[in-house]
């Protein structure tokens, strides 16, 4: 069990690629069979990621918007700049470490 998730392996498929078959189960029980390339299906969680701090990122310009004209307070500008903050810092922590990992394993002897 990693994070909540729990994932057996069922098989591996030829050698046309980085391909990998697992089945994951969530926990609400939901299955998903990851027979794509691994790598296809982890750029497009990244970048829906990405596109969802962008939209808090707007979300939090449209707030600085709205209390200059006296909509809302300073509280909740304050709030939501902290967490576009955050997401931005675990992003970019987390697109570091994937280019360490990937020049270590690059550096690799085969």
């Amino acid at each position: 069990m990693a994070g909540g998730i729990n994932i057996d392996k069922t098989g591996i498929s030829k050698a046309e690629g980085l391909y990998n078959i697992y089945s994951i189960k969530t926990p609400a029980s939901e299955s998903l069979d990851l027979k794509e390339n691994l790598f296809k299906v982890t750029l497009d969680k990244a970048v829906e990621s990405l596109n969802r701090i962008s939209a808090q990122e707007m979300k939090a310009e449209t707030l600085v918007e709205d209390y200059v004209q006296g909509k809302v307070g300073l509280e909740e500008v304050m709030i939501e700049m902290e967490k576009a903050n955050v997401s931005i810092s675990l992003a970019l922590t987390v697109i570091n470490s994937a280019v360490q990992t990937t020049k270590e394993i690059l550096q690799m002897a085969v």
